[in-house]
């Protein structure tokens, strides 16, 4: 179940997914995100390297408001924590972002 959330987490979206999700990159992130965790029961050199892979991953979600957005990029967080869990040395990713909303009036 994992390895399909992790590749094509739109496959998993019903009338049933939660309005909690407002954006449908929220939905990828969060799916994503959980098939990430999932793997952590499964330590094998093919997850691994998928895990390492992740470290770069595009997903993110945004948060705050005002002056600041957040992009939150939990997909790289969630594969970073679970290759240190399994003892591999990783570099950290950039987990969070700031986003200015500012408005630069002339």
């Amino acid at each position: 179940m994992a390895q399909p959330l992790i590749a094509a987490p739109q496959d998993f979206i019903t009338e049933k997914t939660p309005d909690a999700f407002h954006e449908p990159q929220e939905i990828r992130c969060s799916f994503r995100t959980e098939g990430v965790e999932a793997l952590r029961y499964f330590k094998s050199e093919k997850n691994i390297a998928q895990l390492r892979s992740l470290l770069v991953a595009p997903d993110f979600y945004l948060s705050g408001g005002g002056d600041l957005t957040f992009k939150s990029y939990s997909v790289r967080d969630s594969s970073c924590q679970v290759l240190q869990d399994w003892g591999l040395d990783v570099p950290k990713p950039v987990i969070v972002e700031t986003v200015t909303n500012k408005v630069v009036t002339p």
